[in-house]
């Protein structure tokens, strides 16, 4: 009997000791929390609309907290960051607002994340952070675009006739097409993907013929890009 009543003794005693352990673990846990105090945050972005441009994004936002006063936005791995005012339209104070910014100097790769961040007006502050994925194209897509390939031309008392090949491209606009007039003065068309010819009326002999190709890398792209210009001599 005496050597159940220390069992249960030292049992009792393990599991307060154990209980005491836990609870230091605990409070360990919250006591940077507690020093600290209560954390105020603001209300965060309430959505993000990202457009693509030429190493460069424009953003579409939208926020409702009154007290939002600044807008940061950390991109290009957090190593750059822009600082925003936000202003409220006054005569709906209590309603969502919305902003379209502009962040330049961002990398051209892969998509890469954008931070959003709120702040009052001391900057004393702040919202959870909200993130976005977006990436920005520069010169390495300039160089893998080519004009539109160009099959034959001929002339034929004003008119000139061009025959295209085929693109094959989802991401080009048109060709544009630039011309001398019989006047002397410069004209300018524009040759659709679907289309594989054209006739181009009151051209003058014996002058040049410039054209370029303009492409969009997406549907939502901010920015477009240009090929450079190839040329003949009709006639030549």
């Amino acid at each position: 009997m005496m050597m159940k009543t220390k069992i249960y003794t030292a049992l009792i005693t393990l599991a307060v000791l154990g209980m005491c352990l836990s609870c230091t673990d605990i409070n360990h846990l919250h006591e940077p929390y507690l020093e600290r105090g209560e954390q105020i945050y603001l209300g965060k972005i309430d959505s993000v609309h990202m457009y693509a441009g030429k190493n460069r994004i424009e953003a579409g936002l939208w926020f409702s907290d009154v007290r939002a006063k600044n807008l940061v936005v950390k991109y290009n791995g957090e190593t750059d960051s822009i600082c925003i005012p936000l202003e409220r339209e006054p005569e709906r104070p209590l309603r969502s607002d919305s902003i379209l910014i502009k962040i330049p100097n961002v990398n051209e790769g892969t998509a890469m994340t954008f931070k959003f961040i709120i702040y009052d007006a001391n900057m004393k502050y702040k919202s959870l952070p909200v993130e976005s994925l977006c990436s920005a194209y520069g010169d390495n897509y300039q160089e893998s675009i080519l004009n539109r390939r160009l099959i034959n031309h001929s002339y034929e008392n004003g008119t000139l006739t061009i025959g295209w090949l085929r693109t094959g491209s989802i991401q080009i606009l048109n060709t544009e097409i630039y011309y001398i007039q019989k006047n002397g003065e410069e004209n300018m068309i524009k040759l659709l993907p679907n289309e594989v010819s054209c006739f181009i009326e009151n051209v003058k002999a014996g002058s040049k013929v410039r054209y370029r190709s303009v492409f969009r890398p997406e549907a939502s792209a901010i920015d477009l890009f240009y090929t450079e210009y190839n040329e003949f001599t009709i006639g030549e």
